[in-house]
Order: structure tokens, then C-alpha cells, then sequence
């Protein structure tokens, strides 16, 4: 009973599963349908998005290769750009440091020549006879040297002029300022002012710098009589002029009346005879020549610096100053020098520092860079006292830079210098040699 009540339970089930397959079919297949359509456009959305975010990727890592090689270019670019900028620069300095050394030689070979010249045409001139053929002008005209004396009559030592030649000019000139000419085979002193390119002011300026020790010891004589008349007591009234005094009356006197003739004795001797101390006269035109006196024999012995004083200003710094007149006080100074050269011939004494400057420099580098001495051996050093009161003139200030001949060098300066229009060689007291570094 039990097994045929399963068998029939089992048949019922499976009719009906059937007929739920068969009945409401197109319907269940139809969602079904709609169902998977669902999801085969879901999956090909996915799809599509993940395949546009690779090609997103894709690209920004394109473009992120593309800028870093440009990044690498561009430094590559200017490695190079700065190599040749480098390289350009390096080939301009050698080819400036080249042109300059090339201008320091053809200046060196100028020098060389326009002194050549210039030696040639003083050699020329001091035989009398014209500077060589192809000698420029400004060189033939230019002074070589000071005045030649003989006997007393000075000769110039640089070539004439063709105004000088045309006018019959020697080229000597008398003690008393007279230019010697040549005409029709006789010799004639005239007027210096009536020869060109010679002056009277030349001939009388060379004359106060000429001075022998019988003139100057001739001038000390005339002056030291000059101040004992001004300073002696007055001599003694002859009596014979007191007898020719004036009486009270104005008619005469003890001894009979003025005659008319010496009334200006007789006035004199009135005044000269009044009692009181005698009074001095003294005249300005009198004492003014004998301070000048007294001046050209102190500066007899001192050498002449005037020449390029102006000129040598651009051997100092902005600030310097001037001075002329009497020191205060007693002037300290050092310089420091060739000891091989001798003053006077290739050796000056127009340069000098302060005794305070000195102090400072303790090599003889530390001299060349503060001073501005790219030249010449500074193996010796110079000390001179100036005395208060002197008359001098001189500029004080710094010295400015300078490079050496071949421009390799430079020497900042800015060390304190005096340049002297004049100086006395009796004024250097010491000279001692600096001992080798």
C-alpha cells in the first residue's frame, strides 16, 4: 500500500513539473532572455571602461616619457650652451691678454725709438748739425736736456726750430739773458724775445739755477752789508754840521745863516740835529730785495722737480691736496729706492711716503703694492727732515693702482705720497740698504 501510494505521489510531482514547463513557458523564457541581455551589457560596460582607463594609463605614461626626454634634452642644451659660453670667454681673455701684451711691446718699441731719436737729434744738435733726415717735428723741437755752459754763455742742448735757423740763432745766450745770432759772418747778442721759441724769462730762469760759489758767495756779501746798513747806529754829526744849523730866527745860526743854495742840507741837518732818539728808516723796496736774496741762496742748492709737477697728479687718488708756504713743523719722510743709482743723473728725489707709512710696510711687496712701484729695485731706503719753517710746495695724498710693463701684475696702491716741486739733497740725513727677503 505504502510503495504504490509513493509511486502515485512521485507520478503527480513530476505531471506537475511538466505542466509548469509547458503551460506559462514563453513567458518564463522571455525574462529569462531579458535577464542575460542585462547582463552581457553590464559585462561589455565594464569592459569598455577598463579598456579606457588602460588607454588613459597608457597615454599619461606616453606623456610622461615624451617630457622627461625633453627634460633631458633641454639639460643637455644648455651643458653645451654653457660649455661654449665658458670656452668663448677663455678665448676672449687670452686673445685680450695677447693684444695687450702686443701693445705693451709696440709701446716699448716707440719708447725705444723716440728715444733713439731723440739722442740722435741731441747728439745732432750739440755737434751743430741738423737732426738726422726723417725725424718728426715734435721730436726735433722738443728740449733734450738743460742748458750747456761754457765761459758763461749758456747753449741749448735740443735742435733749433726753422724759424730760429731762418732768424741766424746760435743757440747760445749770454750771462745777461741775449740770444748770440750770426749775420753776414759776425756774431750779434740781441734781444732773447726777437728769436722764436726762446724767451728772456728761459735765459733768466737758467741764470738762477746756474749759479757758481763766487756768485753765490758775491750775493751773501752784498746781502750781509745790505742788513748791517740796516741795523748799524747812525755815524756820528760832523761838527761842521751842527755849526751850519738854522738859529731860532730861520736867518742862521752861531757860525752865520744857511746858504741858499744847501737848504735842503741845512733842513736836513735841522732834523738830524733835534734831540731824541735817531729813528731808522727802513724801505720796503730794500728789504724785499734782500729777503729775495736771502731766498735765492737757500734755494740754490736745491733741484728743480717743476717739470710735469701738474702732470704727475694722475699718480694720486681722488682727495689730495696742495700746499705752499712755510712748514709749521719739522716734516719726517721716507723713500724707498734703487741703492745702485746716484741722485741727479738716474735717481730723483721729487717721490717720498711718511715716516708713519713706512712703519706700516714691512716687506718690500707690501712697498711696491701701497706705494704703486711696479718698476725698478727697492733695495735701499732714504730718510730727510725737512725743518720747520721752510718754504716748500709740494702735494700730499694717495698713491692711485697701477699694473706692471706686461699688464700680469696689478698694484692696488693707496698709500700715503708727498710729490716735491723742488727738493735739497742736504735735507736726507740717512740712507741705509733693506736686507734681502
Amino acid at each position: 500500500m505504502s510503495s504504490s501510494r509513493l509511486t502515485g505521489l512521485l507520478a503527480s510531482l513530476l505531471i506537475a513539473i511538466l505542466l509548469a514547463f509547458t503551460i506559462p513557458g514563453g513567458a518564463l523564457r522571455a525574462q529569462m532572455n531579458n535577464s542575460w541581455q542585462i547582463q552581457q551589457q553590464r559585462q561589455q560596460e565594464m569592459l569598455r571602461q577598463q579598456q579606457m582607463q588602460q588607454e588613459q594609463m597608457r597615454r599619461q605614461q606616453q606623456e610622461q616619457l615624451r617630457q622627461q626626454q625633453r627634460q633631458q634634452l633641454q639639460a643637455q642644451q644648455r651643458q653645451q650652451m654653457q660649455a661654449q659660453q665658458r670656452q668663448q670667454m677663455q678665448a676672449q681673455q687670452r686673445q685680450a691678454m695677447q693684444q695687450k701684451q702686443q701693445q705693451a711691446l709696440q709701446q716699448q718699441q716707440r719708447n725705444k725709438l723716440q728715444k733713439q731719436q731723440i739722442d740722435q737729434a741731441k747728439n745732432a744738435q750739440q755737434v751743430g748739425k741738423p737732426p738726422p733726415t726723417g725725424t718728426p717735428a715734435h721730436i726735433a723741437n722738443k728740449p733734450t736736456g738743460p742748458m750747456v755752459f761754457s765761459n758763461g754763455v749758456a747753449r741749448l742742448t735740443r735742435p733749433l726750430t726753422p724759424a730760429e735757423i731762418s732768424r741766424g740763432f746760435t743757440g747760445k745766450v749770454t750771462p745777461n739773458g741775449r740770444a748770440l745770432i750770426k749775420f753776414q759772418g759776425r756774431i750779434f747778442a740781441v734781444p732773447a724775445s726777437r728769436v722764436s721759441g726762446l724767451t728772456a724769462k728761459l735765459a733768466a730762469q737758467q741764470r738762477q739755477t746756474r749759479w757758481t760759489a763766487q756768485q753765490r758767495g758775491s750775493v751773501n756779501e752784498k746781502v750781509k752789508a745790505l742788513a748791517a746798513a740796516t741795523t748799524a747806529p747812525p755815524p756820528p754829526i760832523p761838527k761842521s754840521v751842527l755849526n751850519d744849523r738854522p738859529s731860532s730866527g730861520g736867518g742862521g745860526n752861531a757860525g752865520g745863516p744857511c746858504d741858499p743854495k744847501k737848504s735842503l742840507t741845512c733842513n736836513f741837518n735841522t732834523q738830524a740835529t733835534k734831540p731824541g732818539p735817531v729813528q731808522v728808516v727802513k724801505s720796503p723796496t730794500v728789504q724785499a730785495s734782500i729777503d729775495a736774496a736771502q731766498a735765492a741762496i737757500l734755494n740754490a742748492n736745491r733741484l728743480d722737480y717743476s717739470q710735469n709737477f701738474e702732470d704727475d697728479l694722475v699718480n694720486f687718488n681722488g682727495g689730495y691736496t696742495k700746499f705752499k708756504g712755510k712748514l709749521e713743523k719739522d716734516l719726517i719722510l721716507i723713500q724707498y729706492h734703487d741703492a745702485d743709482r746716484e741722485i741727479g743723473k738716474d735717481r730723483t728725489l721729487k717721490w717720498w711716503t711718511s715716516a708713519a707709512q713706512g712703519n706700516a710696510m714691512n716687506t718690500v711687496r707690501n712697498i711696491q703694492g701701497s706705494l704703486g712701484l711696479p718698476w725698478g729695485k727697492r733695495n735701499a731706503v732714504s730718510v730727510a727732515r725737512i725743518p720747520a719753517g721752510t718754504e716748500i710746495e709740494y702735494v700730499h695724498g694717495t698713491a692711485s693702482s697701477q699694473d706692471s710693463e706686461n699688464f700680469l701684475t696689478y698694484y692696488k696702491g693707496g698709500g700715503e705720497q708727498f710729490r716735491f716741486k723742488d727738493f735739497d739733497p742736504a735735507w736726507v740725513t740717512e740712507t741705509r740698504r733693506i736686507p734681502s727677503e
